[in-house]
C-alpha cells in the first residue's frame, strides 16, 4: 500500500512564531546523535561575557581580527532590541551578539564600550563554525583538540584587546545516569551537603531582591534545578538539563541528563578567565571545570553532624566517584549540540551517509527520492527559528533568496520538483509514525474542503 501526502497539508513547527527571547539563549534542535561518550561525562564553556574599552560604531576595524577569528561576517548580522544599557545590539551569528552605543554604558572617562556575549548556543555555533571548515579538508583531524585550541585563540586575543571578561559559565554535564535527580534532590533537601557558597533561605521560586540564596524549583514541565551564590560573584546551578530541552521540545537522545553549571560573574569571571585559558594550553580543561564544581560543593553521606560540622562528614560515594572520574576523563565539547549547515554537512560525510545508505539497501520497495522526502517531512516538524537563521546566513553567503519565515521554507520545500509524497507501507512504517500519516491525511482532506468552497 501507498500513503499519500500531500504539500502543504504538513502541521508548521510548534513555537514557530514570536521573536524569541531577546539576549538569550534562542533555542534550536539539537541533531547530534548520540555517540558512546553520552554514557559518561562532558564539559564545555557555555557562555562568554567580554567588554571592550572601545565603541563598535567608533571603531569597527579594532574587531576585524576578532569577527574573523570566530568566523562571522558582519553583513549577516541581525539587528535586536536594545539591552543591558547599549543601545545597538546586532545578533552576528546564533546566539552571538554585539552591543555598542549609547551612552549609559560609557566609562567614566567617557570612553565607549562595546560587549561581546555569547550564550549556550552561541558558544556550540563558534565550536562547529570553527571546526567543520576544518574536518571537511581534513577528516583526520580531532575536534576536541581542534576546539580546545579555538578557545585558546579566542580567549587570549579578547584579553590582548584588552577585554574584561564580565561571566563565563563552565557546566559538568553527567548523562552516566550513576547519580539520579532524586538523590539530588533529596541530598539538597536534608541538607547533606557542604558548598563554599551561602545559602541563607530556601525558596520555591526565584523572588525580587533574593539573589543571595538558595533557590529550589521542581516543576513538572522544566524538571528540577537547585541554586547556590549569587549573580554579584560566583553561582552553582544545579538542574535537570534532559527535562529543560524536553519542555522546550527539543530531543537531545540521551537517557538522562543532570548539569553542574559555575557560573563566574564581574570580579570573579575576570580572575576565572586566566585560569581557563592557563588550562586550554596545558589541555587540562575538562580537570579545571570539574575541579571549580569540586571547590563548591560536596555532597556527604547521611550524618549526625550539624550544619556547622558538615564539611567534615564522609564525601558521598557517588559524589566522589563522579568528581574522580570526571577529572580524569577526555571530556571536553561532546555535549549534544546545536549544528550549523557546515557542522551538518561534516556529520552527514563522517556518519549520516551510512545511515541513509542502510536505510535504503533495507527497503527494496523504496528509492532514494522517497527516503530523502520522508526524512524532510520528519523534520519540517522539528524546525525553529533558530534553525532558520542558519540556514539564511548560509544562503545569503551563496547569494540565495533568503525565506522570511519558517512558513516560507515549508512553502519552498513543498514546492520542489523532487520532493516526494508517495511512501511505500515499509518506509512509513520505518521512518514516518502512524500519528503523522493520520494527520496529513486529515488535514489534506480539510485543504481540500477549503478549497472547493473557494
Amino acid at each position: 500500500m501507498i500513503w499519500m501526502c500531500k504539500k502543504l497539508l504538513f502541521p508548521l513547527v510548534e513555537g514557530s512564531s514570536g521573536n524569541g527571547p531577546s539576549g538569550s539563549e534562542e533555542e534550536a534542535s539539537c541533531n547530534t546523535p548520540p555517540s558512546s561518550h553520552f554514557d559518561g561525562y562532558s564539559t564545555c564553556i557555555d557562555y562568554l561575557k567580554f567588554t571592550f574599552p572601545v565603541g563598535f560604531a567608533e571603531d569597527p576595524g579594532f574587531f576585524d581580527d576578532l569577527l574573523n577569528l570566530m568566523r562571522i561576517r558582519f553583513d549577516f548580522a541581525n539587528g535586536l532590541r536594545s539591552m543591558h544599557g547599549f543601545s545597538d545590539v546586532m545578533r552576528v551569528a546564533p546566539g552571538t551578539n554585539l552591543m555598542f552605543g549609547g551612552t549609559m554604558t560609557n566609562r567614566k572617562s567617557g570612553e565607549s564600550t562595546t560587549m561581546l556575549e555569547m550564550t549556550g548556543e552561541g558558544c556550540r555555533d563558534f565550536e562547529d563554525r570553527y571546526f567543520s571548515p576544518l574536518f571537511m579538508a581534513n577528516q583526520s583531524i580531532d575536534r576536541e583538540s581542534t576546539i580546545r585550541i579555538a578557545w585558546a585563540k579566542l580567549i587570549e586575543l579578547c584579553l590582548r584587546m584588552n577585554g574584561e571578561c564580565k561571566r563565563v559559565d563552565l557546566p559538568t554535564d553527567d548523562f552516566s545516569g550513576r547519580i539520579t535527580v532524586d538523590e539530588i534532590k533529596k541530598k539538597v533537601a536534608r541538607r547533606e551537603y557542604s558548598t563554599t557558597l551561602r545559602a541563607l533561605e530556601v525558596t520555591d521560586q526565584k523572588k525580587d531582591g533574593l539573589e543571595d540564596v538558595k533557590t529550589i524549583r521542581d516543576s513538572k514541565l522544566s524538571g528540577y534545578s537547585a541554586t547556590f551564590g549569587t549573580r554579584k560573584s560566583l553561582q552553582l546551578c544545579i538542574y535537570d538539563k534532559l527535562s529543560e530541552r524536553l519542555a522546550k521540545g527539543i530531543d537531545p537522545d540521551v537517557d538522562t541528563w543532570i548539569r553542574y553549571e559555575v557560573r563566574f560573574y564581574h570580579d570573579r569571571a575576570s580572575q576565572e578567565i586566566h585560569e581557563l585559558l592557563k588550562a586550554l594550553k596545558e589541555d587540562n580543561l575538562s580537570g579545571h571545570i570539574v575541579g571549580c564544581l569540586a571547590a563548591i560543593i560536596d555532597f556527604k553521606e547521611p550524618s549526625e553532624m550539624n550544619d556547622h560540622h558538615r564539611s567534615d562528614a564522609k564525601t558521598w560515594s557517588k559524589w566522589f566517584e563522579f568528581m574522580k572520574n570526571g577529572s580524569e576523563a577526555s571530556l571536553f565539547a561532546n555535549a549534544p549540540r546545536i549544528m550549523t549547515v557546515e557542522s551538518n554537512a561534516s556529520w552527514l560525510v563522517k556518519e549520516g551517509a551510512k545511515s541513509f545508505v542502510r536505510i535504503l539497501a533495507s527497503l527494496d520497495g523504496s528509492d532514494i527520492a522517497s527516503i530523502g522526502s520522508a526524512l524532510v517531512l520528519k523534520a519540517l516538524r522539528k524546525l525553529t527559528k533558530a534553525d532558520l537563521q542558519y540556514i539564511n546566513q548560509y544562503r545569503k553567503k551563496l547569494n540565495y533568496y533568503e525565506f522570511s519565515s519558517l512558513e516560507d521554507l515549508q512553502e519552498y520545500l513543498f514546492d520542489r520538483p523532487d520532493i516526494v509524497f508517495a511512501f511505500e507501507e515499509d518506509l512509513t512504517a520505518l521512518l514516518l509514525e502512524k500519528g503523522t500519516k493520520k494527520e496529513l491525511i486529515q488535514r489534506r482532506g480539510a485543504k481540500k474542503g477549503r478549497s472547493d468552497e473557494e
